[in-house]
């Protein structure tokens, strides 16, 4: 099946249904009117497409990766959980850390204070302005903020459990290594795997996303399908051939 007969027997509204990617995204797509669509979301809802009615669509990825090349010094592409700039501060708020700082250094040397005894110390600063100074070799330096990290308490209730945050709508093909059943799905929002009396392999489509356990958290935003073998000793990534010899799906 092409794209040409899918669209014959599907109508748009059926297959904004059944993907669950809206119906303005699919008639860009289809029409080759990439500019509204970011690259990330416009690979990975081809790699939906794909899998959804086994279909070849080797083609329009390639218009979409030609049209991406053409452009790519005209727009920025930003994959994976988009996060804001950080807003420009108010500059009696820099007057005020400037002063505090300038208080600080009559006390102790400025190389000695770490990013505790910077919010213990400059109680004006809210949450989210803290989060954007950071002490890297003793030396403090402003950098955009990262994803939130989870603290070590937060961590632990991941015991035994992974979870799957996507940054769109991301295609996911899992399989129970004990009873071996397997199962597809989109997921929009986290996805948590129960890793109590079993492992998995996963594989996902072409989209950004973040997958956290106890031990941390990790994202894959290279806009390519990534497979896993899951357990409750490691989350492991896998080539494409290493998943399909420990049992995953070629087809599904």
């Amino acid at each position: 099946m092409q794209l040409n007969e899918i669209l014959e027997k599907y109508t748009l509204e059926e297959i904004a249904k059944q993907t669950k990617i809206d119906k303005k995204s699919l008639e860009n797509l289809f029409d080759l009117k990439f500019s509204d669509i970011r690259k990330a979301k416009a690979l990975g809802f081809v790699s939906i497409l794909e899998r959804e009615y086994k279909v070849d669509l080797s083609k329009l990825k390639s218009e979409v990766l030609s049209y991406y090349k053409e452009h790519q010094a005209k727009e920025s592409v930003v994959v994976g959980i988009p996060r804001e700039m950080p807003k420009r501060k108010n500059p009696k708020m820099i007057l005020s850390i400037v002063a505090t700082f300038v208080v600080l250094a009559s006390g102790f040397l400025f190389t000695q204070v770490d990013k505790n005894t910077l919010k213990n110390m400059i109680p004006l600063l809210d949450k989210q302005t803290i989060e954007e100074y950071l002490f890297e070799d003793d030396t403090l330096v402003t950098v955009i903020p990262p994803l939130e990290e989870k603290s070590s308490d937060t961590l632990k209730s991941y015991h035994n459990l992974v979870e799957i945050i996507p940054s769109d709508k991301l295609w996911i093909g899992i399989i129970n290594t004990t009873t071996l059943k397997r199962e597809y799905l989109i997921i929009d929002k986290a996805y948590t795997l129960d890793l109590s009396s079993s492992g998995w392999l996963v594989a996902t489509s072409a989209l950004g996303f973040t997958i956290i356990n106890e031990k941390g958290r990790q994202s894959f935003d290279d806009e390519e399908e990534h497979y896993f073998k899951i357990d409750k000793k490691e989350t492991q990534l896998l080539t494409q051939k290493e998943y399909l010899a420990q049992g995953g799906w070629n087809e599904w």
